[in-house]
């Protein structure tokens, strides 16, 4: 049985991109835990972001202020 990772990017102003899914070698759980994090988009997005762990008040916060549920992912 294979493991699935998924993520969801949810920009600043509460836009969210589709969810997408990281399979083994797990390359994008690799770029947020080396702190960076690589979004593929040909749009004006698309670049190299700094990738950092809030601590769990903030990630909370965070959550709530952007209405992510774990129904989300």
């Amino acid at each position: 049985m294979q493991q699935w990772v998924w993520y969801l990017v949810v920009w600043a102003d509460g836009e969210r991109e589709r969810p997408q899914e990281d399979y083994p070698p797990w390359t994008t759980v690799d770029e947020i835990q080396n702190g960076g994090f690589l979004w593929l988009d040909d749009g004006p997005r698309g670049g190299e972001y700094v990738a950092e762990w809030l601590p769990e008040p903030d990630a909370r916060a965070q959550w709530d202020a952007l209405g992510l549920t774990a129904e989300d992912f």
